[in-house]
C-alpha cells in the first residue's frame, strides 16, 4: 500500500536544513512524517520530532505507528522521551 501527500518530501534536507510544510487538515501531517520516516528507514537515518505538548506526542505517536503499519513497516521504532514539566 503506497499513500502520498502533495506536501510530502521526496528525499530528506542536508543536515542542518531547515524545511517548513504548510498546515494539514486531519492526520495529514502524521502521514507526511510517516512518509518522512520511510525516507529514514531506506537510508539509515533518524528522525527527530519535537512536539508543542504532551497531547500532539500522543495523537502523533499513535498515527504515526497507524500509517507505519500500514505501509508494511510496523517495525519502525517510535521512542517518545517525557518533558521537563515539573
Amino acid at each position: 500500500m503506497s499513500f502520498l501527500l502533495s506536501h510530502t518530501l521526496t528525499k530528506l534536507p542536508v543536515a542542518g536544513q531547515k524545511i517548513t510544510l504548510p498546515a494539514m487538515a486531519g492526520s495529514g501531517d502524521a502521514l507526511a512524517l510517516a512518509q518522512t520516516a520511510l525516507l529514514c528507514i531506506r537510508q539509515k537515518s533518524t528522525l527527530l520530532i519535537v512536539c508543542e505538548d504532551s497531547a500532539a506526542v500522543r495523537r502523533l505517536e499513535e498515527e504515526i505507528r497507524w500509517w507505519l503499519t500500514q505501509a508494511k513497516h510496523p517495525q519502525a521504532r517510535i521512542a517518545v522521551f517525557p518533558d521537563g514539566e515539573t
